[in-house]
């Protein structure tokens, strides 16, 4: 038996090794002036992984120019992400996404050389704020081009416009900022406009331009691009109605006009896109009713009209959507009562978004019942839909990532079944805004070892605080009436980064963590109006501490304040008021370069405020201070005054 195995697997070795000497023998010889041109175009820049075009999206990258010309010879059609014609030996593709490219990018560039090139594909790269280069536009045989998130910025080049034999064309997402929520668009399309730069490009089936800055009505633009599939033009700044000129694309399988300033109802034409598996209108401003003819749509897949002007009811036909995977219609002014078992019917339906609407939501009995539910949902989003108790088929749900149900009537203990281990995957509940009193029979451990987002505020629960998993990033417990000490396994949420606990009845004193909580990633702490005593827990242990707000007033914290072992160099709110802290001023707090609010009422700092430590530098960022209702004497120095500059900053209202 085991010689026969050793026959077998040397069989196999010495057939695979012969699979690939017959394929090397296949493989063509590039031509030495497109060899050179690839090795100069790799010198042009440098190769960097950790900068990232866009630091909010994660990609897995792969050097891949970096073995060219040393691990694999000297032949360039066997290099990484380089493809040859078989018979020609010419460069015809470059597949080099995320390859860590680093640095700027021109028209001299050697890669215009590759005159045969067919694909290029440069996505995920970082060319550093660099416009497209015009030669972009000289590469006759080309049919794919791909510079999706590679920080490109600038006018798109007209030059583009004589790539007639262009197939798919990928621009989208070349976008910068610090701040995931404020997306600025590096790329524009104005002169030429949209119309000017496809016009010749007839043989488009992939148009993606997502936030290129267009800012003007799409028009006819699109007229002529009949054989399009895939069109991505969210975030493009585009208004007016929907053109009915896209009524011409009727090979349509994918549309994503989302976030622009679309307006007037969903245009009828798209009834007729019998292929259109992908509809993505979130963030416009379309209003109507939901047309019936949605049910006709077989092929579709995922619709999202998220956060727009939408009234009337959901119409039946769309119940019979068997295939659809995921349905966002919060944030608009839908009504009626809906079955929640209609929904639990679609077999296929993964992500479901009804918040935020006028919908009242009924739960029939039988759905108790877990061989009624047949839905695997990954999101369920259902916030403001009148609902009265916790929909049951949720603690069957072993695939669940977010539940939404917050702003609702739900009453009573969140329920045992919802309190079991196999919602491994759960990572955000938010139940906040409903009338519910605490966890069943008073649990406190939260099972959910995925969890990164619980928000129960505004509720009326009682008790003692749950004991959270290591991985909650946002804990918010506001507005309950929740008592007790904290439990020091709050110490374990190493990666938090926001914890409101204020409004309640909590006790004791906060616990003092080893390597300190406070010190590490948290950017919010909130321990208003409680009942919490002993020093106040400031102690920023690390000189790039996140911390930006702290709120400890209401309470009864004493003593002295504890100078931080190093500066809170981000803290720009604290809040001590109303404490029983006896203290002199503290003037160290002048070193925090960011602070803006520092609220010190109603306690018993006393003594003379004594003059600025140093002439420069002290409160720089300084706009509120309230020390009122404490025991302090003499007189404020000026020199405060004077050194508060951003007190003086206003503008005057037109």
């Amino acid at each position: 038996m085991a010689l026969s195995l050793f026959v077998v697997i040397n069989v196999l070795f010495h057939f695979l090794l012969l699979s690939h000497q017959l394929v090397n023998s296949m493989q063509p010889s590039c031509h030495d002036e497109e060899r050179n041109a690839l090795i100069q175009f790799n010198k042009s820049f440098k190769l960097d992984c950790r900068s990232r075009p866009d630091p909010f999206l994660t990609v897995v990258v792969h050097p891949k120019t970096s073995s060219w010309g040393s691990n694999n010879g000297t032949n360039c059609c066997s290099w990484d992400g380089v493809d040859c014609d078989v018979e020609t030996g010419h460069v015809i593709g470059l597949h080099l996404d995320r390859s860590c490219l680093y640095g700027s990018f021109h028209s001299n560039n050697t890669i215009f050389q590759l005159v045969h090139l067919q694909e290029l594909d440069l996505s995920y790269n970082n060319f550093t704020f660099s416009p497209i280069p015009t030669a972009m536009g000289f590469f006759p045989e080309l049919k794919f081009l791909r510079l999706r998130s590679s920080f490109f910025q600038g006018q798109i080049p007209s030059q583009l416009s004589l790539l007639s034999k262009l197939s798919q064309l990928d621009l989208s997402y070349n976008t910068g900022g610090n701040d995931p929520a404020v997306v600025v668009n590096l790329l524009k399309l104005k002169n030429p406009n949209l119309g000017s730069l496809v016009q010749n490009l007839t043989a488009l089936d992939t148009l993606s331009l997502n936030f290129v800055d267009m800012g003007y009505e799409l028009g006819d633009s699109l007229a002529n691009l009949t054989s399009l599939k895939i069109l991505g033009l969210g975030g493009c700044r585009l208004y007016g109605p929907i053109p009915s000129s896209l009524g011409e694309l009727t090979q349509l399988s994918f549309l994503n006009l989302k976030e622009n300033d679309f307006t007037g109802y969903i245009p009828s034409f798209v009834q007729n896109l019998t292929l259109l598996f992908f509809i993505n209108l979130n963030n416009n401003q379309i209003s109507g009713p939901l047309p019936s003819w949605f049910g006709n749509l077989t092929a579709i897949q995922h619709i999202y009209f998220y956060s727009n002007k939408l009234i009337g009811s959901i119409p039946p036909s769309l119940f019979k959507l068997n295939n659809l995977e995921d349905l966002e219609l919060s944030h608009n002014s839908l009504s009626g009562t809906l079955q929640l078992d209609s929904f639990l019917k679609l077999r296929n339906l993964a992500v479901l978004g009804l918040s935020y609407n006028m919908i009242s939501l009924h739960i029939e009995e039988r759905e108790r019942d877990p061989n009624t539910t047949h839905s695997n949902f990954k999101f369920l989003s259902m916030a403001s839909c009148n609902l009265s108790k916790f929909p049951e088929f949720i603690g069957n749900q072993t695939n669940l990532e977010l539940l939404e149900l917050s702003s609702n009537n739900i009453y009573g203990q969140f329920p045992q079944n919802l309190m079991n281990s196999s919602l491994q995957l759960l990572e955000e509940i938010d139940i906040a805004n409903n009338l519910i009193t605490g966890f069943h029979n008073h649990q406190t451990i939260l099972p959910w070892s995925s969890l990164r987002v619980l928000n129960i505020q505004s509720n009326l629960l009682e008790g003692q605080l749950p004991v959270l998993p290591s991985s909650v990033i946002h804990f918010d417990a506001s507005d309950n009436i929740l008592s007790g000490e904290i439990p020091k396994s709050i110490c374990n949420l190493s990666s938090i980064l926001i914890l409101d606990l204020s409004n309640n009845n909590l006790s004791g004193e906060f616990p003092r963590c080893s390597g300190s909580m406070i010190s590490g990633s948290i950017i919010a702490l909130n321990l208003r109006n409680n009942s919490f005593h002993g020093t106040i827990p400031l102690e920023c242990q690390q000189q790039e501490s996140d911390l930006r707000m702290v709120d400890f007033s209401h309470n009864n914290f004493q003593g002295k304040l504890q100078r931080p072992f190093a500066t809170c160099v981000n803290l720009e709110f604290l809040d001590f008021s109303y404490n029983q802290i006896s203290d002199v001023f503290p003037t160290w707090l002048g070193r925090f370069p960011m602070l803006k609010v520092v609220l010190m009422r109603e306690n018993k700092f006393h003594g003379v405020i004594g003059k600025p430590e140093h002439t420069k530098g002290e409160f720089p960022m300084l706009q509120i201070i309230d020390v009122s209702h404490n025991y302090f004497t003499g007189a404020l120095p000026s020199q405060y005054m004077l050194l508060w500059d951003a007190m003086k900053a206003f503008e005057v209202a037109t």
